[in-house]
């Protein structure tokens, strides 16, 4: 899906609105999840939003807040699969589904998502190698991954290495081992605007190379991912910076830690975000 398909004659900002199938996101955790993986909950969540204005809606299986414990392949089909299924053919606006498995991505397209968004950045090449055999949209987002201390895994995984230590950690019951984004209390960027521009530079154009066309393709800087709210603040006051790089932007800023989770707060930074012509911002709730 190329994003001119979604941004050409819309009313910008377009809103993505987010539903968590999950009983551990920082905000929504639970709120439409199920332990018997019920979709009905994170269904009427994103037909609601459709209604209320959202252009796009981005389904989750897996909470990606500071220190969460990564999920199994397996559970995250099982959260996500009955849901994509029921939603196939009843929304008129794209679906997004955010993971960085490709397995997951694979399945989710299969049932009818149009776009794929990827904390993780598109840095395995199996997930690059679906978005090359389906085309959907892409949003990329930056990630610095932080890693324990004399931690053995790959700064920059395959999802087969993901599995393994989601297993681990569920085995050992310690998230603290776990592949996640581990809170910091200084900047680990010299110019965090510099660095987060080039990594995305970088992913953009080794989906590009991997064939995905560049259409297809929109940038998220990663707010709150491993980042002080002083670095937040330093990117959204130098957001403009980031169109450069030729793809729409993605920003996520919906009631995070540096904004108190305060919907009042969002809505302002939002605003701030769409005067410097942020083309999408990820919402848990559309503006009224």
């Amino acid at each position: 899906m190329k994003f001119s398909d979604i941004l050409t004659n819309a009313e910008l900002p377009v809103y993505m609105g987010i539903v968590n199938a999950t009983p551990d996101s920082f905000s929504d955790g639970g709120k439409y999840f199920s332990e018997d993986y019920n979709p009905v909950k994170a269904v009427d969540a994103a037909l609601t939003l459709e209604d209320q204005g959202a252009g796009i809606i981005d389904l989750g299986g897996e909470s990606t807040r500071p220190n969460a414990a990564p999920v199994s392949l397996e559970e995250e089909l099982r959260r996500l699969e009955p849901i994509l299924e029921r939603l196939d053919g009843r929304l008129s606006i794209p679906l997004s589904v955010d993971t960085y498995k490709f397995q997951v991505a694979q399945s989710a397209l299969e049932r009818g998502a149009a776009i794929i968004n990827d904390v993780s950045g598109g840095t395995d090449p199996a997930m690059r190698e679906v978005w090359r055999r389906f085309q959907p949209g892409v949003v990329i987002m930056h990630h610095k991954v932080l890693l324990p201390e004399n931690s053995s895994v790959n700064p920059f995984p395959t999802s087969e290495e993901l599995e393994r230590v989601a297993r681990n950690a569920s085995a050992s019951q310690d998230s603290s081992t776990a592949y996640c984004l581990l809170p910091t209390a200084s900047s680990y960027y010299k110019d965090v605007v510099a660095e987060v521009w080039e990594e995305l530079e970088r992913r953009r154009d080794a989906a590009i190379q991997d064939g995905l066309p560049k259409e297809n393709i929109s940038l998220d800087v990663g707010i709150g991912f491993a980042k002080t709210a002083q670095d937040n603040w330093t990117l959204i006051d130098n957001i403009s910076e980031f169109h450069s790089l030729g793809c729409p932007l993605v920003v996520g800023v919906s009631r995070k830690g540096f904004l108190n989770h305060s919907d009042e707060k969002t809505v302002e930074v939002g605003k701030r975000l769409a005067d410097n012509g942020v083309q999408i911002l990820r919402v848990h709730k559309l503006p009224e």
